[in-house]
């Protein structure tokens, strides 16, 4: 950009050197006649023809100095979109190109800029804003804000669906904060940084801001999207003596909110700090046992809910830490938020690979995937290359894919699903029913095996309506020629219940907690299990979670020798109540 602007000046100044010699050469020959001199000099000598060469001169100069106009207005059209593309530059440089809304660039430029200002005495900024060059007397606020749900949306409709919720958030935002400096520093974070002048009420802001992002959003194809939104405040000078500080106070009551539920607003308290920094310990410590290998796959069995018969097993993540076993509701929700879900996840593929070896070759291993995995579009090859390295047939592999993410696969040529069964896997929907899938759509999906929501199980306790949708997905499975199997099962009544509709497997508490590697391994050889270990023990007894799924792994499949599971083996670990829903994506 520079060198153009050089050369152009450059240009503009020839120009000038020419136009003035020109115009000097015009007075010298004003003065000395040089016209008529050369009147007389051609009637002199016609026979050279010199007036035609004259005439020649004439044209050939007006040419030239309709060239050099033409010139003109091309280099400075072309400053002028230098100029433009300079300022797009500068522009994208502090903006984010999807939303509109200034970055994080222009959010840490704003905080040195208030910094200064709070030395000088006046506020950062230019005149764009109402009120800019007035003191902020009263102090700032700043608001971290971080959407729930955003992740379903866009795992649902694709990455234009998220763009789309994006767009409108950002304007709901930019509304809503009016003068306040509304920023996206990242994904589905956002951080306003008011006057307090101008908004001398953040808490009320918060809550408006609340309250607009929860408004539907219309999304493309007729469908309606909602999120939620939590939002964590730091106030100056109260909290914190910056702007600066008082963002990372603002981002420790973020965290309270989101761990307090949905569509929360909470304003920092001191003791946030020391939340923060055991979150900061917890995710040191989750690295180092990731180095040291340190979370394992535990097993729990799978019964034929006709026969009572071992079917198989069902890996569960257990993580015992320096200061004893950590729940995994608290360590697989962190490794998705650090970004370590995928390293994790290939990890325990890898030891549950190994442990599967020596079982019973029918038995089959059944991996969880979760629906960030599924852009990956390197995943299956990793996949294939653990069990080739692990010498385990992809045959015995069975995949578990959430409904809604296995119906936005199946709509990607070559995606996951296509490569691994291609590779001769077997696919299963897990959490059906709880999703949206039409029976169009579920004709386009290619699966072996249905494993049923949880949810319909735990309401269908009195409620009719539930315990017929679990008699329609058992027909369904049946029609469709594929195995369904029931998680959660807790009592010797549900399981007469699931039977009786003609459900092949189930699992839960009634049958077994979840075993290490060695009492599953002895169960699947028909022998009792050993006693299990404080250790593992402890590990049954806090993996009471629900939801995701990133360190499952099953294995399904008639043993060699049939092993009974009517009722927990007696010298196993404590039975874990909810150990069947203790799973998180991966």
């Amino acid at each position: 950009m520079r060198r153009l602007r050089r050369l152009i000046e450059g240009a503009q100044s020839a120009e000038g050197v020419l136009a003035m010699l020109a115009l000097g050469c015009w007075v010298w020959f004003h003065e000395i006649d040089a016209f008529e001199w050369a009147y007389r000099y051609s009637q002199a000598h016609e026979g050279m023809e010199l007036d035609e060469l004259v005439n020649g001169l004439f044209v050939a100069g007006i040419f030239s100095i309709g060239l050099l106009v033409l010139r003109g207005f091309r280099l400075r059209r072309a400053s002028r979109r230098g100029d433009l593309a300079e300022r797009e530059a500068a522009w994208l440089a502090r903006h984010d190109p999807l939303t509109g809304l200034p970055n994080r660039r222009s959010l840490d430029e704003h905080l040195a800029a208030h910094a200064e200002g709070r030395r000088r005495g006046a506020r950062p900024g230019g005149g764009a804003r109402r009120g800019a060059g007035r003191p902020w007397t009263r102090g700032a606020a700043v608001l971290c804000l971080d959407l729930d749900g955003f992740k379903q949306v866009n795992t649902l409709l694709g990455h234009d669906g998220g763009d789309r919720l994006l767009e409108v958030v950002a304007d709901r935002l930019r509304h809503v904060a009016g003068d306040s400096l509304a920023v996206r520093v990242g994904g589905d974070e956002f951080v306003v940084a008011a006057d307090r002048g101008l908004e001398p009420d953040p808490m009320a802001l918060a809550r408006r801001i609340v309250a607009a992002l929860a408004e539907p959003v219309e999304m493309p194809g007729g469908l309606t999207a909602r999120v939620g939104t939590c939002v964590g405040v730091a106030l100056t000078p109260e909290d914190a003596a910056s702007q600066e500080e008082a963002l990372r106070l603002a981002d420790s009551a973020l965290y309270e909110a989101k761990r307090l539920g949905r569509d929360k607003v909470v304003r920092f308290d001191p003791r946030m700090a020391e939340a923060l920094d055991l979150r900061l310990r917890r995710e040191q410590a989750l690295r180092r046992a990731l180095d040291r290998d340190e979370i394992t796959p535990h097993y729990q069995p799978l019964a034929d809910l006709a026969s009572g018969e071992l079917e198989g097993f069902e890996a569960l993540a257990r993580w015992t830490g320096e200061d004893g076993p950590v729940p995994p509701d608290e360590f697989l929700p962190l490794a998705e938020e650090m970004g370590l879900l995928p390293e994790l996840s290939d990890r325990l593929l890898t030891r549950a690979c190994a442990d599967a070896r020596h079982w019973p070759k029918p038995l089959r291993l059944a991996f969880n995937i979760s629906p960030a995995q599924l852009g990956d579009r390197m995943l299956a090859q990793r996949m294939l290359w653990i069990l080739d390295a692990a010498d385990f047939p992809p045959g015995r592999l069975q995949v578990e894919v959430p409904e809604a993410a296995a119906l936005r696969d199946a709509g990607t040529e070559g995606g996951l699903i296509d490569q691994l069964q291609a590779a001769g896997a077997r696919v299963a929907l897990d959490d059906f029913g709880a999703g949206y899938t039409s029976l169009g759509q579920l004709a386009r999906l290619k699966f072996n095996a249905i494993k049923i929501d949880r949810g319909f199980l735990e309401a269908a306790q009195g409620d009719i309506d539930r315990a017929e949708a679990i008699r329609a997905i058992v027909a369904l499975g049946r029609g469709l020629g594929v195995t369904t199997t029931a998680k959660g099962i807790e009592t010797a009544e549900q399981r007469a219940r699931l039977k009786a509709l003609g459900c092949d497997l189930g699992q839960g508490h009634l049958f077994s907690p979840a075993l290490p590697p060695e009492a599953a391994a002895a169960l699947a050889r028909g022998q009792a299990p050993p006693p299990a270990s404080p250790a593992d023990a402890a590990n049954v007894e806090g993996a009471d979670v629900e939801g995701g799924r990133v360190d499952e792994a099953r294995v399904e499949g008639p043993p060699a020798e049939k092993a009974r599971v009517e009722k927990a083996p007696v010298d196993a670990a404590p039975i874990d109540k909810t150990a069947s829903g203790a799973r998180r994506n991966g």
